[in-house]
């Protein structure tokens, strides 16, 4: 149940698609950055850095190619897609590494949500359950034919209106978030770490998408935008059943960069 509302933020694994957040102060975890978070002399080379980077599995540059409020936003995405597989060994070891174990998480935001909203979502979670069982005892006494056996499974079918009324609260996505931040103190490493617990690496990732060259690239300020082809690929099938490796029609992502400091970064998309 945590891993399926944690979830519920999902993000896709290509780290270069829908960077949307909420802007960061610029100068929030530059300390550890390192010489890559400096910056570019323009937005084409900022991006043939990131793509560089990517091609080398160089997690901790593609990282400060982005400007501080995206390194945000894809600390929390790359959290988000973590949840999905924190299960497997090397991707739960290196949340929890990061302090980011999805129990831990969400302890914290349970916690987090009562002082909130005063809600108690684990009380609250208990009694849907109580009146869950109390409405299906009582379903079931009066219609017995509900109640199906197929092998060794059981099944019930029960009409929605008889469900409890009461329901969880909306998920406060936002308050994970920050309490996703404030937990991680190196965010570049957590960032490496699981993406590289998560990913393969490239020569062995033959599914992993192409990034076309940034093109039409327009400037403003301290602002600009510009656009490459993303290619997916995936397995199809002869009719021997030899598999190979097909490609998609290549599609167009716009692409936005921010000025800082005077020196050019991937920003939000």
């Amino acid at each position: 149940m945590m891993r399926r509302t944690i979830a519920l933020v999902s993000l896709a694994l290509v780290p270069i698609l829908s960077l949307a957040a909420p802007a960061a102060d610029p100068g929030r975890h530059e300390a550890s950055n390192g010489p890559a978070a400096q910056g570019y002399g323009s937005p084409r080379e900022a991006y043939e850095a990131y793509r560089r980077a990517l091609d080398k599995d160089d997690w901790r540059t593609a990282f400060h190619c982005f400007t501080p409020a995206a390194r945000d936003d894809q600390v929390f995405r790359t959290f988000d897609a973590a949840t999905f597989r924190a299960e497997e060994p090397k991707v739960g070891a290196a949340m929890k590494k990061y302090g980011l174990g999805v129990e831990t998480v969400m302890k914290e935001y349970t916690k987090q949500y009562r002082d909130k909203h005063g809600v108690d979502l684990e009380k609250l979670q208990a009694e849907i359950d109580r009146r869950r069982q109390e409405r299906l005892k009582e379903y079931l006494n009066d219609h017995p034919e509900a109640r199906t056996v197929q092998g060794d499974l059981e099944a019930v079918t029960v009409p929605a209106e008889v469900q409890p009324k009461l329901s969880m609260p909306p998920f406060d996505h936002e308050l994970l978030r920050e309490i996703v931040l404030r937990s991680v103190t190196d965010n570049a490493g957590f960032y490496t770490d699981v993406n590289r617990a998560i990913r393969p690496a490239k020569k062995n990732d033959t599914l992993r998408p192409t990034l076309g060259p940034l093109e039409r690239v327009t400037i403003t300020g301290d602002r600009a935008t510009g656009w490459i082809t993303v290619t997916n690929y995936h397995l199809a099938f002869e009719a021997d059943g030899i598999e190979r490796k097909e490609a998609d029609p290549p599609w167009p992502q716009r692409m936005h960069f921010r000025r800082l400091g005077g020196r050019w970064f991937v920003g939000q998309q």
